[in-house]
């Protein structure tokens, strides 16, 4: 997964190259919080987002570090050392250094932890969130109003602010990732909270296609252009939409075959990536991470899965979706519009409920 330069954050190996994960963006997509001709009130959540937003920090973490389960990326059974080899052969060779506003690298920490169910598919998740937390308490230091778990330039306490960013690609989704700062309020504080939406990079999908693909596949024997097989739902021909842009965006085509063909410590993290990913929905990769014929478009088409197979990570939203929330909304629809209005009906649903181009976040704060 490569996050692009544009932000310069990186949440894998930060190596000549931002590397493997996906770009997220420090543009704010969220309605404006105040006019530009007020300010903030001192000590409220707008400010502490103002603050977050404005303000770089530097990041430090290691792949070699254990997180919270004790596993650690490069003892990995996915992990290949570069140039395959068995030893580490200098200091700092999976030493990641990057950096970013504080909103947006709290943002990459949540896509970072992403997986089902709460299950992290990448072991360095936890290890980056954890700098992430440090970089931004450190960062916030001695600024006026509410710090992030820090002690205020004024000799006050100033523990009053609680960030979480939360990134599921349709609302209900057992795919997810979160990433947090700070420290949690007290149960009888009296908190204030403000929320806005920063870029994932993961691609924005059109809710009309997803309505269009929903209701052609229902409604056909032999499937859609996207969807090619009889027995395939319209919930297969969603999912197929949906999780090729999750895999487009974690793994982007030209910058990912470029990493898969170094032999430097791009390449590992790639194949870890792709491999955990593909553990995760039951597909083997192998065959196309390989060192003498890497393949990173037939690894991105294996990930999203054949609809007619049990494996796959479009197999597994398909379910998700079905079996969910989602699903009760979605078939109360098919069941009761008419063949004129359906399609405009379920259009409204998915722009609703499906989002995987924005990660969520929310600021909190509270007197002491």
């Amino acid at each position: 997964m490569y996050r692009s330069t544009d932000r310069g954050v990186s949440t894998v190996v930060d190596i000549t190259l931002a590397l493997l994960v996906i770009s997220a963006s420090v543009l704010l997509l969220g309605t404006a919080l105040y006019s530009p001709d007020e300010s903030p009130r001192e000590g409220h959540p707008e400010q502490a987002l103002e603050s977050m937003s404005a303000t770089t920090s530097t990041v430090v973490y290691d792949l070699e570090e254990t997180n919270e389960t004790g596993v650690s990326t490069v003892e990995s059974d996915t992990f290949d050392p570069p140039g395959n080899r068995d030893t580490t052969v200098s200091d700092g060779l999976y030493e990641v250094t990057t950096y970013g506003s504080s909103i947006g690298l709290l943002a990459d920490a949540a896509l970072a932890n992403v997986g089902f169910d709460g299950s992290d598919f990448f072991a360095y998740g936890a290890v980056y969130q954890d700098a992430v937390d440090s970089s931004i308490r450190a960062s916030h230091v001695g600024t006026a109003g509410p710090h992030i778990g820090t002690e205020g330039s004024d000799g006050g306490t100033a523990n009053n602010v609680y960030a979480v960013a939360t990134w599921s690609p349709y609302e209900g989704s057992s795919l997810s990732g979160t990433a947090t700062t700070g420290q949690r309020p007290p149960p009888t504080a009296d908190v204030s909270s403000v929320s806005t939406t920063v870029s994932s990079g993961i691609p924005n999908l059109d809710s009309e296609t997803l309505a269009r693909e929903f209701e052609r596949e229902e409604t056909s024997a032999v499937g859609t252009p996207l969807v090619d097989d009889d027995r395939a739902d319209g919930y297969d021909a969603v999912a197929t939409v949906i999780a090729e842009a999750i895999v487009e965006g974690y793994f982007p085509l030209e910058e990912t075959q470029y990493a898969l063909e170094s032999s430097l410590t791009e390449r590992s993290v790639a194949v870890y990536e792709y491999r955990q990913v593909a553990d995760s929905v039951g597909v083997d990769i192998d065959d196309y991470v390989g060192e003498r014929t890497p393949h990173a478009a037939a690894a991105n088409e294996t990930l999203v899965g054949d609809i007619d197979s049990d494996d796959g990570l479009s197999t597994r939203i398909a379910a998700d979706m079905r079996n969910g929330p989602i699903g009760e909304k979605i078939d109360r629809i098919w069941a009761e519009s008419s063949t004129d209005t359906v399609v405009d009906r379920l259009e409204k649903v998915f722009q609703r409920i499906v989002s995987p181009e924005t990660v969520d976040v929310t600021v909190q704060t509270w007197e002491q």
